[in-house]
Formats: C-alpha cells, structure tokens, sequence
C-alpha cells in the first residue's frame, strides 16, 4: 500500500542524464527568476511561480520554490514508467529552459 502508483523500472544512465538537465534547468531559471528581485519594473510573469511566489517573489520564496521543483521533478520521474521518463524529463527541460530563457532575454542572466 505504502508504494502506491508508482513503477519499479530500472533507473537508467539515460534517466540520470535526464534528471541532470532538468535539474540544470531549474536551477538556470531559479537564478535568473533572482535576479528580478534586484531589478527595478521586473516581475516574475511565469503562470505557476507568479501565483505561488507572488510578482515580486523573495529569496526565501525562491529558494524553496526552486528547490521543491527539483526534488518533486526527480520523485515524480522515478515514479512514471520507465518509457514515460524522457518525456517528462524533456517537458521540465523544456519549460524552465524557455523560462531561463526569457530572463535572459529580460538581461537578467
């Protein structure tokens, strides 16, 4: 009962590589997302991190979020089945990466 849903695959090297480049990319957008906190008429517009951190989000708020994100991202990929994982992977690259992205873009990186 205790292992609920989740799958027991094995957790590969391609899984491990994976889960490094999400956690690079959250990380990308944790510190780029800090420096809007430094920067005068720059607000946090991300859909999810808005609503939870608020627009102008603090560190402490930044530090938890961020770091939440990563470690439910690797709870979550250990949790699907094995040929679900590099697709979750890719859409968690993938939104932080756009995310980073932006803020670069904003001359916050």
């Amino acid at each position: 009962m205790s292992s609920g849903c989740a799958h027991q695959d094995e957790w590969t090297k391609r899984d491990t590589w994976g889960q490094v480049a999400v956690t690079i990319a959250i990380a990308g957008d944790g510190v780029s997302s800090f420096r809007i906190r430094e920067t005068e008429n720059v607000y946090e517009k991300g859909y999810i991190a808005s609503r939870v951190m608020g627009t102008q989000p603090t560190k402490q708020d930044l530090i938890l979020y961020h770091t939440t994100l990563a470690i439910s991202s690797y709870f979550i990929a250990r949790a699907l089945p094995a040929k679900w994982r590099p697709y979750f992977q890719g859409v968690e690259v993938g939104a932080h990466g756009y995310a980073w992205y932006n803020n670069c873009e904003l001359e916050l990186c």
